[in-house]
């Protein structure tokens, strides 16, 4: 009988330290409208009947047109594809209509899977561009984070919610450094999507989908790495939106 209640003891006891190694998140997730600052890359194909898909998500960060993406999603499709991208004149829940702008004059860090590149409208009639709440600092893990992507012709965005687990660099096998990893079963059309915060800010750009042994897993790099990649290419993001 003392041997039961010792190994029950025991039991116990390494159910509690187990528990206290799970991530704290809360109960519920807030509530989530996908931003008009977000917006799906489309890519026609030139070689296929000009066949239009959602192949990415793009973040316009700042009112000029200028956007970040995932470079794969660029060096992938721009080959055999015209590239454009979708801006509402709403935020998504709320959008009447669409404005096509052309991806032009891309630039491309291959080490962090960064692009950045400019918007430019195809025709006469557009819709003011309105720049992504951009946070620097990362959220801690545990915190619930969403990621934003399209599917099919990108006329609708998915948001799917997750949390972090922690601020390590993770490696990829193409010599692509993450700074932290997300719980989170991502698709392909969310690459170069925001992993936006509990407060809507974005904290980082969704650059790779975990296979295999990290499938359910998704990371990013955050937005303080993405901030420095646009000071080198000589583009300033207003201070305003970057706090």
């Amino acid at each position: 009988m003392r041997a039961y209640h010792r190994r029950s003891r025991e039991l116990l006891a390494a159910a509690i330290l187990g528990a206290s190694c799970l991530p704290v998140v809360a109960a519920t997730p807030p509530p989530f409208t996908a931003p008009r600052s977000t917006v799906p890359i489309l890519c026609t194909d030139n070689y296929r009947g000009g066949r239009t898909h959602a192949r990415g998500t793009g973040v316009i960060v700042d009112a000029r047109g200028t956007i970040l993406t995932a470079a794969h999603v660029i060096d992938e499709y721009q080959l055999y594809c015209d590239l454009t991208a979708l801006v509402p004149d709403a935020d998504w829940s709320h959008a009447r209509l669409m404005h096509a702008y052309s991806i032009r004059d891309c630039a491309r860090n291959i080490e962090l899977d960064l692009a950045v590149c400019s918007l430019t409208p195809i025709s006469r009639q557009r819709t003011p561009l309105r720049a992504a709440g951009l946070h620097s600092r990362p959220s801690p893990p545990s915190d619930w984070i969403t990621v934003t992507g399209f599917s099919g012709w990108g006329l609708s965005p998915t948001s799917l919610t997750g949390w972090l687990r922690s601020g390590n660099y993770f490696r990829k096998q193409q010599d692509c450094y993450c700074d932290f990893s997300m719980e989170l079963t991502a698709f392909e059309g969310m690459s170069g999507g925001p992993i936006t915060d509990a407060d809507g800010q974005v904290i980082g750009i969704l650059t790779a989908i975990g296979t295999g042994k990290f499938r359910g897993l998704a990371f990013g790099v955050s937005i303080e790495r993405a901030l420095r990649f646009l000071h080198y290419h000589g583009i300033a993001v207003d201070s305003r939106t970057a706090r």
